[in-house]
């Protein structure tokens, strides 16, 4: 027990000699000794050898470690990691099969991480990551989002496009709306205002709730509001305040519009209204500029 909480608890020393580094190591194998079939045990000698910069030797309690724990998401994710390193020789066939059972095996929660490192290490080549997700509405249409907050809207759209065929196999009417409506927004950002408009029908024909039809009409207000349409941008934004009217981004959307074509008692109102449906920091400091630009 002395050894083991040794080896997990005792801070590496600011100066190592050699002969620290063996005692060390002495005692995580003493640990482990005890408890073989421990899987975190084997994690941290692991870790220890990278340390130390002995390449093999982690490698091999990595591979002990996989096998104690074949469905451990982390396992294989540290085993990822170490592949694509240069201390495990940059062997990125080998870190994209553990990214993808690492992928397989986490919850949507810790997926995003897992591409995250797997985007550094890859240099962002697309063909691998795509590799790496399961095919599924869900899985596709979270790195859908990652590739789209990357600024890789190609692909992104690419991604959307398949959750929505996906969730559409799977009656999956949240996903195959939302993934509709970020299609129109990056058609929107890239200047398809016809696009755009397209897929915003369409994911407004999916929505089921009404704040998130709302919020469609908001985004497709926007996209009017962008491309200098004003009366289709009023329109989309009365409609996302029929639609929700408790969003206080509804009404600061319609307000940018009355203020953009010089209607400014109305452009006025909106603001004040919003200020009644938020405390959300970010937007209360939009309108105040405003309002401040208004009645100045």
């Amino acid at each position: 027990i002395l050894y083991t909480q040794f080896a997990l608890w005792r801070q590496y020393p600011a100066e190592k000699g050699f002969d620290t580094a063996n005692w060390d190591e002495r005692r995580y194998l003493d640990a482990i000794s005890y408890q073989p079939l421990n899987m975190h045990y084997r994690l941290k000698l692991a870790s220890f050898y990278i340390y130390l910069g002995k390449a093999g030797p982690a490698e091999g309690q990595f591979l002990k470690a996989v096998k104690l724990d074949r469905t451990n998401s982390v396992v294989h994710y540290d085993l990822a990691n170490f592949y694509a390193s240069e201390l495990g020789g940059s062997r990125l066939d080998l870190a994209a099969e553990y990214y993808k059972k690492a992928m397989s095996f986490s919850p949507e929660g810790f997926q995003p991480d897992i591409l995250d490192n797997a985007y550094k290490n890859f240099k962002g080549d697309y063909g691998r990551l795509r590799n790496i997700v399961k095919q599924t509405d869900v899985a596709n249409h979270m790195f859908a989002g990652f590739l789209r907050d990357k600024k890789r809207y190609k692909e992104s759209v690419r991604e959307f496009k398949k959750s929505v065929i996906l969730a559409d196999k799977n009656k999956n009417r949240y996903i195959k709306a939302d993934s509709t409506n970020w299609i129109a927004i990056i058609y929107g950002w890239q200047g398809d205002i016809s696009g755009a408009i397209k897929y915003f029908e369409r994911a407004i024909d999916l929505a089921e709730d009404n704040s998130y039809k709302g919020w469609i009409y908001r985004n497709m207000g926007n996209t009017y509001l962008n491309s200098g349409d004003f009366k289709k941008a009023e329109s989309a934004c009365k409609k996302s305040i029929e639609s929700d009217p408790s969003a206080a981004a509804n009404y600061y959307t319609l307000g940018n519009v009355y203020d953009k074509i010089g209607l400014p008692r109305q452009a006025r109102d909106c603001y004040y209204t919003a200020l009644k449906f938020t405390n959300d920091r970010y937007l209360l400091e939009q309108i105040s500029k405003k309002l401040k630009e208004i009645n100045s």
